[in-house]
């Protein structure tokens, strides 16, 4: 799992952004365990690979528990495009261990989404609620904070895409 902020300070020599610091450290590996989001979904009658939903879901929303600032007192939350959260292929998982352990308040307990390939802001921790919704989450974290840009584009011409560019960080024991 990587940090949207993961190289942070190298971004910092083009043009200053906000959040902590980091260099190409801000990626981590683990086992997770849990149930695929995809099965839970279709058990809520949501078709797997679907692009829309009878009722009109486009996205899946996850809402933590995690009360935040920038949402003005409201909850942390994030979502997935349809497609992606429904697919069993992408392994998206409802979590509830980590490295073969239960999960730490740290790490989500006692329920996080997990997320391969996206960057570690849309693996929600401390998992409330799902909802499927028409739209994209309009929480802070997914609408003006996490985002990737090139030089070319800005907040006005922005089109979200939920995959990265493969990162991949090596370190040896002390």
């Amino acid at each position: 799992m990587m940090c949207a902020g993961n190289r942070r300070t190298e971004m910092s020599t083009r043009r200053k952004v906000k959040g902590v610091g980091w260099s190409q450290a801000a990626i981590g590996n683990a086992t997770w365990t849990g149930v695929r989001l995809s099965h839970v979904l279709q058990l809520a009658g949501v078709d797997p690979r679907s692009t829309r939903t009878s009722a009109g879901g486009k996205h899946v929303e996850f809402t933590s528990v995690d009360i935040c600032p920038e949402e003005k007192g409201g909850p942390y939350k994030a979502s997935l495009p349809l497609i992606h959260a429904s697919s069993p292929e992408q392994d998206v998982l409802l979590a509830y261990k980590m490295n073969g352990e239960d999960l730490t308040p740290d790490h989500g307990f006692p329920l996080r989404i997990v997320v391969p390939g996206v960057i570690g802001a849309r693996s929600v921790k401390w998992l409330d609620r799902i909802d499927v919704l028409s739209h994209e989450s309009q929480g802070f974290f997914m609408q003006r904070d996490y985002k990737m840009f090139p030089p070319n584009i800005d907040w006005h011409n922005i089109e979200w895409n939920t995959r990265r560019p493969s990162w991949t960080s090596l370190s040896s024991p002390p």
